[in-house]
């Protein structure tokens, strides 16, 4: 029937009915009106495909990431170059990226993501006390863990990563040790009771109140009433 109408001069007739038809047999009709040039051919359903599981394989790494599951972010980061569908790679950079500073590169993970922000080192270095492990000073180490809990552990919000706050325990505990300063004891204090409060709303109460005691003993300014979720009155 499209060749018919197209030998007959109708050309846009025609190439619609052509499409139908590849569309009802994905095998294809050669194209044979003489009097009309052939329309591009449609674009392979695959790629659509790749990039639309591609994507969906970006969002399920940035779940694992909230959990702190190595798993998700392992395959990700031994994905080959070669797999990333085109015009994915800043997006492959940015999550890849954050993969590789949860794992412990946290050079490796910059990397990846300056590639994505090139010139805005503030963004860069936020990213990096979000994701990276909790190293460097006692102020430095501080600071990591207020902005990892304002990231995974935010009081304003429902349903705080308690992942993030477990492993922050240890780093915390550290930190309220070697803390010198009233700032830092300060700090040391505030970043116990938050951490408290987190593994709290998981019902680890006897762990929180441990935790919320240590912070008073750090900051003797610090308040003595533990400030728990419901799950532990």
């Amino acid at each position: 029937l499209a060749k018919c109408i197209g030998n007959n001069g109708d050309c846009s007739a025609a190439e619609a009915l052509w499409k139908n038809a590849s569309e009802l047999d994905p095998t294809g009709y050669k194209w044979d009106v003489d009097k009309c040039a052939a329309p591009a051919a449609p674009a392979p359903a695959s790629a659509a495909i790749t990039v639309q599981a591609f994507t969906e394989s970006l969002a399920n790494v940035q779940q694992s990431i909230l959990r702190r599951d190595v798993r998700g972010c392992r395959d990700l980061v031994a994905m080959p170059v070669s797999d990333i569908p085109q015009g994915m790679a800043p997006s492959y950079n940015l999550i890849a990226g954050f993969c590789k500073m949860m794992l412990g590169d946290c050079k490796a993970g910059s990397d990846l993501v300056a590639k994505v922000y090139p010139g805005d080192p503030r963004i860069l270095a936020s990213n990096q006390d979000i994701y990276c492990p909790i190293a460097g000073t006692v102020d430095q180490r501080l600071a990591r863990m207020r902005m990892q809990l304002l990231t995974f552990a935010d009081k304003r919000l429902a349903g705080p990563r308690t992942e993030w706050c477990s492993y922050m325990i240890g780093s915390a505990k550290t930190a309220a040790r070697e803390a010198q300063s009233g700032d830092q004891r300060e700090n040391a204090a505030k970043v116990l009771q938050h951490i408290a409060w987190c593994i709290s709303a998981s019902g680890r109460c006897g762990e929180a109140h441990d935790l919320w005691s240590l912070s008073v003993a750090t900051d003797g300014n610090a308040s003595a009433t533990p400030a728990l979720s419901a799950k532990c009155p």
